[in-house]
């Protein structure tokens, strides 16, 4: 079942300008690309959507007393991980959790005065959201050992 010998077997791919064609990049005969699409055009609109809503956020709220608000909030969730632990603290703790670090609840409900907008947090999602598709897009068609 061991052996001392060791095996390694590998294949370098090649792009070639045969290998690249316009219907590699059409919807209708790659799926990939249909989801590519789908996910641009979701963000588009939701992009939209955040930067309206971000906007109507900012004009109708008093810009100071919101990052005073953020601050003060963000201390007393730093002290409360540095003192004991109670039911009360943990939900506090969780709820500013969720609002600030979730990747999909932090859009729409993120704390008002963080520099963090709904706009940047749709790119951010944006980016690794592509940046899974390629790391799944790399492995379609491999063998998997």
């Amino acid at each position: 079942a061991f052996s001392s010998e060791m095996e390694f077997e590998f294949e370098i791919n090649t792009i070639s300008a045969e290998s690249l064609s316009l219907a590699a990049f059409s919807p209708a005969s790659n799926p990939v690309m249909l989801l590519v699409f789908l996910m641009i055009s979701i963000f588009l609109v939701s992009y939209s959507v955040a930067f309206y809503r971000d906007y109507q956020r900012f004009v109708a709220a008093n810009r100071s007393a919101d990052l005073s608000e953020f601050w003060k909030t963000m201390n007393l969730m730093r002290f409360y991980r540095s003192r004991s632990r109670t039911m009360e603290r943990f939900v506090a703790s969780s709820k500013w959790a969720l609002r600030r670090k979730h990747t999909w609840f932090s859009i729409i409900y993120h704390p008002s005065g963080d520099f963090m907008t709904s706009g940047k947090r749709l790119i951010l999602l944006l980016v690794l959201l592509f940046n899974s598709s390629v790391v799944c897009a790399l492995f379609v068609g491999t063998e998997q050992r």
